[in-house]
């Protein structure tokens, strides 16, 4: 879960103001979705997270990724497009990776064999 003051809108200045607190910190985007930035001792360094869904002890918990964007120099402009392109692409691909787990596919499941269909899904995902 994300603290609510970690979230801030990110503009050229308020990113610039970041400063290293003794630990490395998250802050994310409050005005563009699945972006982070990560402040460290020396440098700044832009990531895209996002959740997955996951089947785990008889619920559906969400699962958060993060995936490394680019520097801290880029144009944030320049970054918001990069974002945008690669997160759309990387959300497809870890769901792959989990086995393509989203509503469309327990839909079709379910209408190809039932609710045993189903089920077979379910406990292949743990």
């Amino acid at each position: 879960m994300i603290r609510r003051n970690k979230i801030i809108d990110f503009t050229k200045e308020k990113l610039e103001n970041l400063k290293y607190s003794g630990k490395r910190e998250w802050w994310f985007a409050k005005n563009f979705e699945g972006l982070c930035i990560r402040v460290n001792k020396h440098k700044k360094t832009y990531y895209v997270h996002w959740s997955i869904p996951k089947y785990k002890d008889g619920k559906f918990i969400r699962v958060g990724k993060k995936k490394w964007l680019c520097e801290f120099y880029i144009p944030l402009a320049e970054v918001k497009t990069k974002a945008r392109q690669k997160l759309d692409e990387w959300k497809k691909q870890s769901l792959v990776k989990v086995g393509g787990l989203t509503v469309d596919g327990l839909a079709r499941a379910f209408i190809k064999n039932g609710a045993r269909g189903y089920g077979h899904i379910i406990l292949n995902k743990s």
